[in-house]
Order: C-alpha cells, then sequence, then structure tokens
C-alpha cells in the first residue's frame, strides 16, 4: 500500500523538488558503466552499526519512461507492482500497468478488467494470506474503483462513497477487515469508512488526517492536522498542531500529542503536521511530520523545517529525540519485516535511508543505469524508491521507484524496481 505520497502540509518539500528533477545532489551520479556505488555526505553506504553494507541493485529497469508506484508481496512466487507510463511528459488514465512476478520472471499485465481500463491513482494491498486488492479513481477523478484477487480471477468490490473525500491510504488485515482513509479535498475532515466483508460503515474524522496505518481494524491510527485546541491560535502561536486520531471502526478520538512552538520572533504562517504512521503493535506506533512555515517573507528565517516524530507506548504519545539527522526528517517507506522491539527491525526511509532499531542511520548505495535507452553517458541521476516489501518467506526485500535522469535536452523518468543486498 502506498504510505509516501501522502500530501502533507509542506513536509519534506527539499526532497520532492529533487525528486521531480530540481536537484539537491540527493543520490545523484554519472551513469557511465553503471559501476560503482554511488553516496553522499551523510556517510558511506553501510555506516549503520548494526544494519550493515546495504546497497540497492536495479532488479529491472522497465523499458520507456514513466515510474512504478505501488508492491503488493503475496508470496515467493506472487509479486504485484503497479506503474505508469510516461508520454511527451504527460500520464494518461491509460497508461497504468502491473508487473506480476510468478517465481521466474516479471510480466506485464493490463490493468484487470473489473477496475476499468481508465483510471489513475492505483494502489495495491496485500489482503490477508494470499489475497491482493487493486484501486483506481477514473478518469474524471470522481468515481473509486476496487477490485480483489482469490487465486486467478480479479473480481470487482463496492467502492466506499466519495462524497467526504477523495482515497488517500488504506489499512487491509483480511477479506473483511479493510479500512481506507477518505481525506476532505475541501471543508470537513474526512473519514475513514470500513468493509466488513459486506459493505462500508463510514465514520467522521474529529480533524484533518493525511495517513492511515493499523494493527486491525479495531485498532486504527489515523494523523494529520488539527486548526483549534492547545498550542493553535493567539499572538505568535501555530495555524495548526499535530493530529493523532485513535479509531474502532466506528468511533474516533483525538488522543493528546505534544505542542510545537517556534521561539520569537515566530515566524509567518508557522504550523506542524504528521504526515505519515507506522503501527507496529498496539504499543509500538510511530507518527512522522514537520514543523514549518511560509519561507521568504522576513529576514533572519529560522532553519527550514524541523522534523517530527512522536511515539505511542500505548497509553501516550511522547516527541523521540533527534537521532541522527541524515534520518530523521525522512519519510517510512516500509519495514523490514520484522517487530522493531526485538533489536532487530528497522524502518526504510525516503532518500536510500535505513534507520536501525539501535538508532543508526545507514545511507543505502546504489549504482546508477548504464547509458542506453535514452540515458546519455553524461546524465545526472537519482534514484527513488518509493515503497518498500518484504517478500513473504524469504529476506528478500524489494522497493519500487524511478530513476530521475537529468541531462541535456531530454531529462526523463525510468521506472525501476530494486532488490535490497546486504554485506
Amino acid at each position: 500500500m502506498t504510505r509516501t505520497a501522502r500530501a502533507g502540509m509542506a513536509v519534506l518539500g527539499v526532497l520532492a523538488l529533487a525528486a521531480a528533477g530540481c536537484g539537491t545532489g540527493e543520490g545523484q551520479g554519472t551513469s557511465g558503466s553503471g559501476s560503482g556505488p554511488v553516496s553522499d555526505s551523510a556517510g558511506s553506504a553501510g555506516s549503520a552499526g548494526s544494519a550493515g553494507k546495504l546497497s540497492w541493485d536495479n532488479e529491472k529497469v522497465v523499458a520507456g519512461r514513466g515510474e512504478l508506484t505501488d508492491i503488493a508481496a503475496v508470496a515467493s512466487d506472487d509479486v504485484w507492482v503497479a506503474g505508469h507510463d510516461e508520454k511527451n511528459g504527460e500520464t494518461k488514465a491509460d497508461d497504468q500497468y502491473l508487473l506480476h512476478w510468478d517465481g521466474r520472471t516479471w510480466k506485464r499485465q493490463a490493468i484487470p478488467a473489473p477496475l476499468g481500463d481508465s483510471v489513475f491513482e492505483v494502489r495495491l494491498d496485500v489482503v490477508g494470506k494470499d489475497g491482493v486488492w487493486i484501486y483506481g479513481l477514473d478518469e474524471q477523478g470522481d468515481t473509486q474503483r476496487i477490485a480483489r484477487r482469490d487465486g486467478d480471477r480479479w473480481s470487482a468490490v463496492p467502492a466506499p462513497d466519495l462524497s467526504n473525500g477523495r482515497l488517500t491510504d488504506t489499512a487491509a488485515f483480511a477479506e473483511d477487515d479493510v479500512s481506507v482513509l477518505l481525506t476532505s479535498q475541501g471543508e470537513g475532515n474526512g473519514t475513514v469508512a470500513h468493509w466488513d466483508g459486506t459493505r462500508w460503515i463510514s465514520a467522521h474524522l474529529p480533524a484533518h488526517a493525511d495517513a492511515l496505518d493499523g494493527t486491525s481494524g479495531t485498532d486504527l491510527w489515523a494523523v494529520g492536522l488539527r486548526t483549534s485546541g492547545s498550542g493553535v491560535g493567539g499572538k505568535g502561536k501555530e495555524y495548526g498542531q499535530p493530529a493523532a486520531m485513535h479509531g474502532n471502526g466506528l468511533f474516533w478520538r483525538l488522543k493528546d500529542t505534544p505542542t510545537y512552538r517556534f521561539k520569537d520572533p515566530v515566524p509567518p504562517e508557522p504550523s506542524a503536521s504528521l504526515t505519515d504512521v507506522v503501527a507496529r503493535s498496539a504499543t509500538d506506533v510511530t507518527a512522522y511530520g514537520s514543523h514549518t512555515y511560509d519561507h521568504g517573507e522576513v529576514d533572519n528565517e529560522p532553519p527550514p523545517e524541523e522534523a517530527i516524530r512522536l511515539h505511542w507506548d500505548g497509553s501516550a504519545w511522547h516527541a523521540l529525540p533527534e537521532r541522527h539527522k541524515g534520518c530523521d526528517a525522512r519519510s517510512p517507506l516500509g519495514e523490514d519485516g520484522r517487530n522493531a522491539t526485538d533489536g532487530k527491525g528497522g524502518v526504510f526511509l525516503s532518500g536510500r535511508r535505513y534507520s536501525a532499531a539501535d538508532g543508526s542511520c545507514a545511507k543505502i548505495a546504489w549504482s546508477p543505469l548504464p547509458a542506453r535507452d535514452g540515458v546519455t553517458a553524461s546524465a545526472q541521476q537519482s534514484v527513488w524508491p518509493a515503497e518498500t516489501a518484504l517478500v513473504p518467506g524469504t529476506d528478500r526485500v524489494l522497493a519500487v521507484g524511478h530513476v530521475q535522469v537529468n541531462q541535456s535536452g531530454d531529462p526523463l523518468s525510468k521506472p525501476v524496481l530494486l532488490e535490497l543486498k546486504k554485506q
């Protein structure tokens, strides 16, 4: 399920610009022969304590231009990837496709017929032991479509009402336990709709939310922004504060979170919000976000943003101390499949970082693409994983994303599937 393209309030703006090819130097290298890992000032690849040396290998580079956006790993011989082509710098509804791994090869497939042949914003979920759900938005942007795969067959699933928002995140646990976040595009806080195997039941949220996760349909967290209550409004105070809401599928309640405020002189339009959440257990939940403001309106601005990381221990939310600047301001792409409380698990982060359970931060190496299929020898390249997945029953970690190729006259985006290598 896609957890990294969440539209928060100016969070990780520098990373977004780099991903669009505006260039911050993140992960760049010369294409050439593709030899040698790319690194930067955040530390050489593998300087991460218990993480060891890590690198992303180019498992599959899709011909043409575009991106891979989501992944659902069901089994060692059943992995699904969503992607889209780009033609003349644009992506159309008919440009969406799937890749499927059957244990031997990757094969390209059309979007399943029950979803329709003209959809955008394709998402994937592993549902239950061996099921897959696929979501898509119709070409007009006002009808959500959903299909599920059981064995070799795709079938349509009724979609929730979009009148209260647009589907922005999902949390799936079983065929009768799927929740989706519907984020309001105007006034209102949006809703979470729960599928019980027969119907959708919607519940309104007490604050705006951009991300959803949980351990089951009765233990869910939605995080985002609140614009009222403690720390909001008044002279020198914030426009918004972090919002963390807990729900059981029917009722949602705001939980107290730390408040944030800049020191005097306070910069213009300050606000703090959460944009990602990872729930490992009922007593181990981490939320990510930032504290930022409207730039360019005053001299002597404070740093551009303060990374927010909050932890729920089962009874309260606490601000996590700064551990490593290379990891703290990054958004989560996925876990390595192990419970972080056992001292071995970690989280893959944007910007090719890995945060190990011991607090160490690794820069994951990567080798640029060779000069072919539109990539020139002098091109500057950066790789942008969008989502990771641990293949069940294996230690194989895959990531989907794109390689941004900046070059004279013809910049392009290459869809890429990556595999983690450990030394």
